[in-house]
C-alpha cells in the first residue's frame, strides 16, 4: 500500500507539470482547454516539485516530510479550484492522499 501511495504522489506531481508546460507553451496540451498564465504555471511547477519532494522524503523517511505534503496538498487543491474545468479530477487524488499527508504531518509535528 505504501508503494501505491508513493506512486500516486509521483504521478500526481508529474501531472501538475502539465500546467507549467501549458503556461509556457513548451508544447500544446489539448486536454487543457483553459488558458494558464505564466505566474500560475510557476505555481503548477512548484506544486509538482512539492509532490515529488514529499514522495522522496516519504521513501527515505525524513521526519519533516509532512510539511512538504501539506504544502503540496493545499497548493494542489487551490490550483485545481482555479482551473476546475480541466483539473477537477485531481481532487480525487488529493482526497486519497489527504490521510497519508495528515499522518506524515502529525508525525513531524508531534
Amino acid at each position: 500500500m505504501r508503494i501505491a501511495l508513493i506512486f500516486l504522489m509521483v504521478v500526481h506531481g508529474l501531472i501538475h507539470l502539465m500546467g507549467f508546460v501549458k503556461a509556457f507553451g513548451f508544447t500544446e496540451i489539448r486536454t487543457l482547454t483553459e488558458e494558464i498564465s505564466r505566474p500560475s504555471g510557476i505555481a503548477w511547477l512548484v506544486c509538482a516539485d512539492l509532490w515529488l519532494i514529499f514522495a522522496l522524503s516519504h521513501v527515505i523517511r525524513i521526519p519533516g516530510a509532512g510539511y512538504f505534503g501539506l504544502m503540496a496538498l493545499l497548493l494542489s487543491q487551490a490550483l485545481i479550484s482555479l482551473h476546475w474545468k480541466d483539473a477537477r479530477f485531481g481532487t480525487l487524488a488529493n482526497v486519497v492522499l489527504l490521510m497519508p499527508v495528515l499522518l506524515s504531518f502529525g508525525r513531524a509535528r508531534f
